[in-house]
């Protein structure tokens, strides 16, 4: 007797799943080969001699670097365990790192129900943004793990190891402070459903997170600010605009299977004047508060991707408005995404994350990225698996352009 009807849909649902896995796995090998040989980029003259500086027990802190170095140290201890220093054998324990990354998005996103984790878990694997990060020394893939290390355990109502996470999370990247607070009201409105009748008692189960808030503020209280060096480049003084629209632009082309699945339903409202009074007021805000004059967006548009296309689009005011196009379509596209309880939390945490950073950069969309991927409903299997291919074309293009030191992100 043949296989019945349903067996071959899922037969082939497993046979894509398997050969996107095993895809990833050979691109990685071939990344971490092709990566070994060439030269330190960018921020990594900075994080390479601080890993070594710990390996070979120097304390010194290298007054360029802007965070806490916890990454460092974790990257020294490996060195230490492997017994290894050079550039190939730091960018591999980076690897090691974001492949932890990776599982734990997988554990997280099988934790809070998802019904394809596998799936999900490479369109985190194969997020333009993310993929060549997972190959070179910095500290973003480190930051990702442990606030998913924290979410995985909120997802599971354990909050005191959702707090000390957090904490270890706050020790790569200072700003994870707002994942955080962000992992802590989550667990309050998906536990109490917004009651705060209970907060007396949560309080004390959530001391950890309480701790992770109270360090904070003695950090920043003692180093008077968040930026551990290069103060200058990244004041905590006003609000910045540039990271929150930047990230509205690059949503559709990143999303774009997502979007184009439902684009019925994200036009729909363009018939009401409710929603062009909205985008509207966005548009005011966005031609009003704007700006792209950063230092360092200013500077190497030859090397920098994002410094190129931001410099095109502020070229002129016909640049402005066809820039605010794909920010208009992101708005109408994102209020189509379906979220589990309480993950619409994301939207403002968000917000609330770039705000500070006056530096327009995308390393910095990674976590709300990632939690994105994390908490959206599926569309359906050909889309996911859609995203997924959108995703690793865009990697791979991308990879192969900083690999051949043709640009960089």
């Amino acid at each position: 007797m043949g296989p019945a009807h349903g067996d071959h849909p899922s037969m082939m649902t497993g046979l894509v799943r398997a050969a996107c896995t095993l895809s990833f796995v050979a691109g990685a090998a071939f990344a971490v080969y092709a990566f070994g040989d060439t030269p330190l980029m960018v921020d990594e003259y900075v994080h390479y001699p601080q890993i070594v500086g710990f390996a070979r027990k120097y304390s010194r802190i290298d007054p360029r670097l802007t965070m806490i170095p916890g990454y460092h140290a974790i990257i020294a201890a490996l060195s230490w365990v492997f017994g290894g220093l050079s550039i190939r054998a730091v960018r591999a324990y980076s690897f090691l790192v974001a492949f932890g990354a990776i599982a734990a998005f997988y554990f997280a996103a099988r934790a809070d129900a998802e019904e394809r984790p596998v799936v999900r878990t490479l369109q985190l694997a194969f997020l333009p943004i993310a993929l060549p990060l997972f190959f070179l020394i910095y500290t973003d893939a480190t930051s990702l793990l442990f606030v998913l290390w924290m979410m995985l355990a909120a997802i599971r109502n354990r909050p005191w190891q959702a707090g000390m996470l957090g904490l270890v999370a706050c020790l790569i990247r200072q700003n994870n402070i707002v994942w955080v607070a962000f992992a802590a009201l989550w667990m309050h409105a998906v536990e109490s459903g917004w009651s705060w009748s209970t907060l007396r008692e949560e309080l004390g189960r959530y001391w950890a997170f309480v701790l992770t808030a109270a360090l904070f503020i003695v950090f920043v209280w003692m180093n008077g600010g968040v930026a551990l060096g290069d103060a200058g480049a990244h004041p905590l003084s006003r609000a910045h605009l540039g990271n929150v629209f930047f990230l509205l632009f690059l949503c559709p082309l990143l999303l774009a299977p997502m979007f184009l699945a439902r684009w019925r339903q994200w036009l729909a409202p363009l018939h009401h004047a409710r929603a062009w009074l909205w985008l509207g007021i966005v548009f005011v805000i966005f031609w009003t508060g704007f700006s792209v004059d950063h230092p360092y967006n200013l500077m190497q548009r030859d090397l920098f991707l994002r410094n190129a296309v931001l410099g095109f689009f502020i070229s002129s005011d016909s640049s402005r408005l066809l820039f605010f196009v794909p920010i208009g379509f992101a708005i109408l596209g994102l209020r189509t995404v379906e979220l589990r309880p309480a993950w619409w939390l994301i939207y403002p945490f968000t917000v609330l994350f770039l705000l500070p950073s006056w530096l327009i950069e995308q390393r910095y969309y990674l976590i709300p990225l990632s939690l994105l991927l994390l908490a959206r409903e599926p569309i359906s299997p050909r889309v996911e698996r859609l995203q997924v291919a959108w995703f690793a074309a865009m990697s791979g293009a991308l990879f192969l352009a900083i690999e051949r030191d043709w640009t960089f992100m």
